[in-house]
């Protein structure tokens, strides 16, 4: 399916799959590491510097985090302000990002869907960035949370500490 779709949005979704799958891998280190305050504190404090990052990789990566550590009540939904998720919404023009912060929004629980307030050119282009998303990424994603992720934190662990292997991928990532 993949290799009918435009260079662009191929690329796009492998950013979006590879984004999705490091907030994912720091959230199981995170577990690895017994959800310490330290541990929740560095990647809540990450994920809210990422957002705001030049770099879109960055960015996705945050607003992944954030929901992540929101669904599993590790952040609380008081410390995101839903405005500045609005604004890297509107701000973005990249269904990408775009997408990343309408599951943020979704897990925050809050309404109006901002959806609404964009044109329909863009409502449509969106739509078709998710439904090529989920028709790309849902099995590779299903798979990797199902068993390929424990790969990884074994191999970010190999010597190392669970916490040290968040701030090593945590410095990896920067800030932009």
């Amino acid at each position: 399916m993949i290799n009918r779709l435009s260079r662009k949005t191929q690329y796009d979704l492998e950013i979006a799959d590879q984004c999705w799958r490091t907030a994912f891998l720091l959230c199981r280190l995170l577990d690895a590491d017994e959800r310490s305050e330290s541990g929740i504190k560095l990647l809540a404090d990450a994920a809210m510097n990422w957002i705001h990052a030049e770099k879109v990789e960055t960015r996705i990566i945050g607003l992944n985090l954030l929901r992540f550590l929101l669904k599993a009540e590790l952040v609380k939904n008081s410390a995101l302000q839903r405005e500045k998720i609005l604004e890297i919404f509107f701000l973005n023009r990249r269904s990408d990002v775009r997408l990343a912060a309408l599951d943020l929004l979704g897990a925050l629980g809050k309404s109006p869907n901002p959806v609404e307030q964009i044109s329909s050119s863009e409502v449509a282009e969106l739509r078709e960035f998710s439904s090529r998303m989920l028709e790309a990424l849902n099995a590779s994603q299903y798979s990797y949370t199902a068993k390929g992720f424990r790969v990884d934190v074994e191999r970010c662990m190999e010597g190392t500490t669970a916490y040290a292997a968040m701030q090593e991928i945590v410095e990896g990532v920067g800030v932009n």
